[in-house]
């Protein structure tokens, strides 16, 4: 089963991953990214403060390919 890894761009800080997560393919790894930054985002509205402009970059280490994922583009607002 391929590693991908899950490197976080928010709000200016980048934190890499290392180690990564074992997943059957890339369509997975992005749901897992998905899940990954609505808690995220879900701690930061509890906190008070909510930033759409972060990412996560799903990195498949064995092609190097990296596929990022906006926080903006996994939540949907409404009622504005």
């Amino acid at each position: 089963m391929p590693r991908f890894l899950f490197h976080l761009h928010e709000c200016g800080v980048n934190t890499l991953d290392d180690s990564g997560r074992e997943l059957p393919n890339l369509t997975s790894a992005l749901e897992a990214a998905r899940r990954d930054a609505l808690s995220i985002m879900a701690h930061e509205v509890h906190d008070g403060h909510l930033c759409l402009s972060c990412h996560i970059e799903v990195e498949e280490p064995a092609t190097g390919k990296r596929t990022s994922l906006a926080f903006r583009d996994v939540l949907l607002v409404s009622g504005l």
